[in-house]
């Protein structure tokens, strides 16, 4: 009787595939019906910031992940969480929720530690549903629901004034380069004819958001080996400060010798696109140079068994 009762009320005896997906949608929905609030609030604030934009896309490019790998995911040797492993996942996520409701650390704090708690919850959920080897074979998915956490406000004014001093730095390195000729006091530059100022609308860092999920969700996908996946990442940080930096030279640039109206027009507010192109032709090369290092050991490898049948044959 004990054994069963371990079997099927702590849900440790395996489970058609139908039924743990209708269990896991079950819960899921729980989850999502319970922390409705930070949800709501999550939303509002991805909608109405365009820093916190890139957030929406994060949990349906999970759900792709697993989808993509549903085979290795789900196809795992089924071995359920114990009630020690789930009972320390719900009691984290019940801290960091309660954190969160009292706010004790700020509201944008609070709202981070909501979407913490529901991560977790939604980890707990998954390991009951599937088991631990299923959630080792999907922790980069899981991992990347980190994403969803908007930083917090003093996080998030750090990172803005880091870009905004690089991007400045580079900026005015370039104006060298081509010589321009300015005069610099922090963030603003007097020009011939315009000043200009770097705010923090200027700093890149929507783009650079953006341009970290794509370098994840890429090297997760082409690159195998640990260590590239993370030069690959790290390499966006100069990109995109370089990116930003070649757009307000080549708008101030066209300001100075054409119509000072570019740096107000339509190429400074939905221009975008057209200097994110140089970023991504960058980044792809990075990937073609970190996949090519991990071919030729392959090459050398398949080049010396060839070599060892030849000298046996």
């Amino acid at each position: 009787m004990a054994n069963y009762f371990s079997r099927r009320v702590l849900g440790r005896a395996p489970a058609h595939p139908s039924s743990q997906h209708l269990r896991f949608l079950l819960w899921w929905f729980v989850s999502l019906a319970i922390f409705f609030v930070p949800l709501r609030s999550f939303v509002s604030l991805a909608v109405s910031d365009e820093q916190y934009s890139y957030t929406l896309a994060v949990p349906l490019i999970s759900f792709f992940l697993v989808w993509l790998k549903k085979e290795s995911i789900f196809s795992q040797k089924t071995r359920y969480f114990g009630t020690f492993e789930l009972s320390l996942l719900t009691i984290a996520a019940s801290l960091a929720s309660l954190i969160g409701a009292a706010s004790l650390l700020g509201r944008s704090a609070g709202l981070s530690l909501d979407l913490l708690a529901l991560l977790l919850s939604w980890v707990a959920v998954f390991a009951s549903c599937y088991g631990a080897e299923s959630l080792k074979a999907a922790a980069f998915p899981a991992a990347f629901l980190l994403l969803m956490i908007p930083l917090p406000g003093r996080a998030m004014h750090d990172i803005v004034f880091f870009l905004q001093q690089a991007s400045a730095d580079a900026t005015a390195r370039l104006f060298r380069i081509i010589g321009v000729p300015f005069l610099r006091t922090g963030f603003q530059f007097s020009l011939p004819g315009v000043d200009i100022e770097i705010a923090q609308e200027c700093s890149g860092i929507r783009s650079s958001a953006s341009l970290l999920v794509c370098s994840l969700l890429v090297g997760y996908l082409f690159v195998r080996t640990s260590w590239r996946r993370a030069c690959f990442v790290l390499i966006i940080v100069p990109v995109s400060i370089l990116k930003n930096a070649i757009r307000i030279v080549t708008l101030s640039w066209l300001a100075i010798h054409v119509d000072p109206g570019f740096l107000y027009g339509s190429l400074h507010h939905r221009g975008g696109l057209a200097f994110t192109l140089p970023a991504i032709g960058m980044m792809g090369l990075t990937l073609w140079v970190l996949r090519r290092s991990e071919a030729i050991p392959d090459e050398q490898a398949s080049v010396t068994l060839e070599n060892d049948r030849g000298t046996n044959g």
